[in-house]
């Protein structure tokens, strides 16, 4: 009754919370990608996994998991990590170049709560509740920091072994058992929360193109600020050469898919969106071959080797990937 209490008065007081953080997200980024749609869309996306795959989750731990969704980039320039860091930003100095926007989310999100106390969600815990929904909250929000993302994939390529070596390699998942009782409390939460946020390959595409071209209309103007402050342009941000489809190929392929699919095999409610990620992976394969064809300075022997190695390369990705989204 008292944790039903709790979500009843952190719910009168969402409304003040959410057009808090939207106007403060607003004040760096309107049109591009970090802005309160990609919160919101995160937060959705939680929500999802949260209704679907983790029903053991504590109300508190539902609540910082929402609130940590909602303004986990909160004030987000539009450039990234690398960038102020080498540029001396004001906010890498502070924060001594380590988890430099994650670190200045986090520290603008309790800022928020403490100087408008009707926007505080959390505002109705104890103290002691208080102080262990920031510290879930500061946890998840670091771990968006991509530099942290192979940690957390090698974590998961150990916990599936051992299942599957002691499982036969069966699927493991459920209400409060297999892998949700075994991953510690807060590197489940950090993990929901990152997977969530990098996300958008497992929409459906018309959806995740939107995505795509919003944050690579932040990758080049970030590209564009470091040629005119005659830095070398950063991989991906070259207006004129970068090919959308190919980049989201690699990304795909080396960062999404190899977090992705462990869950997916943890938690086998999450195959559907698995599913999705495959076949948009498909789907960017198709516009790598027409940027080929289209392309006039290369020969019809060019291309046709370009597409073989295209072909090859979705092939090797299937088999590595094609018989998780099959299983659900």
């Amino acid at each position: 009754m008292y944790e039903y209490t709790v979500l009843l008065l952190a719910m009168s007081c969402l409304y003040d919370f959410i057009q808090s953080s939207n106007s403060t997200l607003h004040l760096i980024v309107e049109d591009k990608y970090h802005n309160f749609e990609h919160a919101a869309d995160v937060a959705h996306t939680v929500y999802q996994l949260i209704s679907t795959c983790f029903h053991d989750l504590s109300t508190h731990e539902r609540l910082a998991l929402m609130v940590a969704a909602l303004a986990h980039d909160i004030q987000h320039p539009g450039q990234t990590n690398a960038f102020l860091i080498k540029t001396k930003d004001p906010l890498a100095v502070a924060y001594n170049d380590l988890s430099v926007l994650e670190s200045m989310h986090a520290a603008t999100l309790f800022r928020l709560l403490l100087d408008h106390p009707e926007s505080d969600v959390l505002r109705n815990l104890e103290d002691s509740e208080w102080l262990a929904s920031r510290k879930m909250v500061i946890s998840m929000v670091l771990s968006t920091d991509m530099s942290k993302h192979f940690e957390m994939v090698s974590q998961l390529d150990k916990l599936v072994e051992e299942r599957q070596s002691v499982g036969g390699g069966q699927s493991v998942g459920g209400e409060g058992e297999g892998a949700a009782g075994e991953l510690e409390r807060r590197r489940l939460l950090d993990l929901i929360l990152h997977a969530a946020d990098i996300s958008n390959p497992c929409k459906p595409f018309e959806i995740a193109q939107q995505w795509v071209d919003r944050v690579f209309e932040e990758f080049f103007a970030q590209g564009d600020l470091e040629r005119s402050k005659g830095l070398s342009v950063s991989p991906n941000m070259e207006r004129a050469s970068t090919s959308k489809a190919q980049a989201q190929v690699s990304f795909i392929e080396g960062v999404v898919a190899p977090l992705w699919a462990n869950v997916a095999i943890l938690f086998p409610e999450t195959c559907e969106l698995f599913e999705k990620l495959v076949a948009n992976r498909l789907h960017w394969m198709e516009l790598c071959k027409e940027e080929v064809f289209a392309n006039l300075e290369k020969s019809d022997e060019q291309k046709r080797e370009e597409v073989v190695d295209i072909d090859s390369r979705m092939h090797l990705f299937l088999e590595k990937y094609g018989g998780i989204a099959k299983n659900s």
